[in-house]
């Protein structure tokens, strides 16, 4: 027998919050335009941590089109075994996305022998 997902009140929720999910998140403007400025350019050791994990950010964002997920899931209507089940999955997915990042971000400073 199928469930009505109108009384449902998980569904209610899930329906209200989903534009989260498929929305892309934005920058501040002052961010994408240092992005800009870095992209391409060759950095030395002279150049600051910063500018490191900006062009890795740029890089990473030219391979996603997407920031990297948040590791916390917001509070819902659910049973704790599929609540708990939910923020595992995205827990591993920022994890391995922060990895990636990681990879970029080394990567870029062992070119320069700064890591």
């Amino acid at each position: 027998m199928a469930r009505d997902v109108h009384k449902e009140e998980n569904f209610q929720e899930a329906l209200r919050e989903a534009h989260r999910c498929v929305r892309k998140p934005e920058m501040r403007w002052e961010l994408e335009e240092v992005m800009d400025q870095l992209r391409g350019q060759t950095l030395t050791e002279t150049d600051s941590i910063h500018s490191f994990m900006v062009q890795s950010l740029a890089e990473y964002l030219d391979n996603h089109d997407l920031l990297p997920p948040l590791e916390s899931v917001p509070d819902m209507h659910s049973t704790s075994e599929y609540f708990l089940q939910l923020q595992e999955i995205f827990r591993k997915k920022a994890q391995q996305e922060f990895d990636e990042f990681r990879a970029i971000l080394e990567r870029k400073l062992n070119v320069r022998n700064l890591w």
